[in-house]
């Protein structure tokens, strides 16, 4: 099966293209991705219009409907009418909604060659609100049109079409002529073929979709937490990468920690935290390069800190960002490894990590940057298939320090070669679907990305060059 996904027009809910709406922090078009991909439809095209330049996914074949303005939807399904071949069974749905996994495996079920799903609302709610309406009598579908008042009201036209191959041909036809007429929607096509005498059996769902084509609309839809719960797609799955962490290549280099223990132990510190220790690499090596001392590992994981011993340490479930039961001007040294683009609010971290420092004390961070300014949007597209991450280069890290308050700010970079690909994502605790875009911006990444990381093709492995930045400071008296 593939789909096909109409987000050309501009929308109402602000100047960003519908693709790139926020539903919870994620991207509204990687939403419908993943919950398209769990289905098991492999082949995605997304028919872009406004804006269409800021939206980008390598995985999916991008059309641009250029006449976007004056097409509707109709028109952007136009772009990809050569998708009505008949040889695979085609799905259709608008890039302003969001539906569950339940309601495709309900559209799936579907015996008749053309299937639509209809939202039945019993609140009336959609008295007005909707895009378009589908009329059913007696259990069949005899109409999509705009609502006139609430006895016309039947039920929502969702946009979510389900053709199968048998129908192809015949519903390409009916497209051609619905265009030629000035057919502006998806619900027009469906109209002019119910009015014609062919079947669209109506898929009634109460629950599992949502339209988000007002700003009225987005926000009662951020509201329906069952129906987010669902299909919000979760990144890295900590409790997962706990599992798998310490067989990261990253994690166990020894010149990268070497980096980290020397700025740490060259202090002679007695007191020392580790923020986001994780499964507690850093606090380990520093504990046994100074052979004594008072030991802190906070972490939000539950399951990494589950991996330290507790024998010598003190141990808190926490946010960096409060650190909260971790006392005041305490410490002499404070490490953070890999942990600072993970934070929502740096400045907030960083005031908290000054708050438990001594006077004179020093914070110790490192953290992964991308190699060239120009590899910057490259990178931060690629971590977004793996996790909420802010992208920090070396200059954003020695801001950081310089306004948090600390000086004598030093920085080292580590270079890391030959590192795996698969070592990497075979360990990170994402889905296979996240992995496999990752995967292919990899090995098709554009020439220059490839020459900046030195990427190397191995035996189904990318081996590439990884720059870390190791950045202290101490504590303005």
């Amino acid at each position: 099966m593939k789909a096909i996904i109409l987000s050309a027009g501009q929308p109402q809910t602000g100047q960003a293209p519908v693709s790139n709406l926020k539903i919870r922090g994620e991207r509204l078009l990687d939403v419908q991705v993943s919950v398209l991909r769990s289905a098991g439809i492999e082949q995605l095209r997304l028919v872009l219009g406004y804006r269409a330049e800021a939206v980008s996914r390598p995985d999916l074949e991008i059309v641009r409907n250029d006449g976007w303005r004056s097409g509707g939807s109709l028109g952007s399904l136009a772009c990809v009418a050569d998708a009505f071949d008949g040889a695979d069974d085609l799905l259709i749905c608008y890039g302003d909604t969001i539906f569950s996994p339940r309601v495709l495996e309900s559209l799936f079920r579907a015996e008749a060659g053309v299937a639509a799903v209809c939202f039945l609302d019993r609140s009336n709610r959609d008295i007005g609100r909707f895009r378009e309406f589908a009329h059913i009598d007696a259990g069949e579908l005899i109409g999509v049109s705009g609502a006139k008042s609430a006895s016309d009201v039947r039920a929502v036209f969702s946009g979510l079409v389900l053709v199968r191959r048998g129908k192809a041909q015949a519903v390409r036809g009916f497209l051609a002529a619905a265009t030629r007429d000035g057919g502006a929607h998806l619900g027009a096509l469906v109209h002019a073929m119910v009015k014609s005498g062919v079947e669209v059996a109506p898929v009634l769902v109460e629950r599992g979709w949502f339209e988000l084509s007002t700003p009225a609309l987005l926000d009662e839809a951020l509201s329906e937490d069952e129906l987010l719960d669902t299909v919000i797609q979760i990144h890295t799955d900590w409790a997962a990468r706990a599992q798998r962490y310490d067989q990261l290549q990253w994690v166990n280099n020894d010149q990268l920690l070497g980096a980290m223990v020397q700025a740490a132990a060259a202090q002679r510190p007695q007191r020392v935290l580790d923020v986001g220790t994780g499964s507690g690499k850093v606090l380990l090596a520093v504990r046994e390069a100074l052979g004594s001392g008072e030991f802190w590992g906070v972490d939000l994981s539950p399951e990494m800190m589950r991996k330290l011993p507790r024998e010598g340490l003190t141990l808190r479930i926490g946010n960096v960002e409060t650190l909260e039961g971790v006392p005041d001007s305490h410490f002499d040294l404070v490490t953070a490894r890999m942990v600072f683009h993970h934070v929502d609010d740096l400045r907030r971290a960083m005031r908290s990590i000054a708050r438990v420092l001594r006077s004179g004390g020093r914070l110790v961070a490192c953290e992964g940057v991308p190699p060239t300014a120009r590899s910057v949007r490259w990178y931060t597209e690629m971590f977004h298939y793996k996790e909420d991450r802010r992208t920090l280069t070396e200059g954003d890290l020695i801001h950081a320090f310089a306004r948090g308050g600390f000086r004598g700010i030093t920085t080292d970079t580590v270079i890391m070669e030959k590192a795996s690909l698969n070592n990497w994502l075979d360990n990170a605790g994402i889905p296979q679907r996240n992995i496999d875009v990752i995967k292919e911006m990899h090995f098709k990444a554009p020439p220059d990305i490839a020459a900046d990381y030195d990427m190397e093709y191995v035996n189904g492995d990318c081996l590439m060059t990884w720059r870390f930045a190791v950045v202290s400071g101490r504590k303005a008296a």
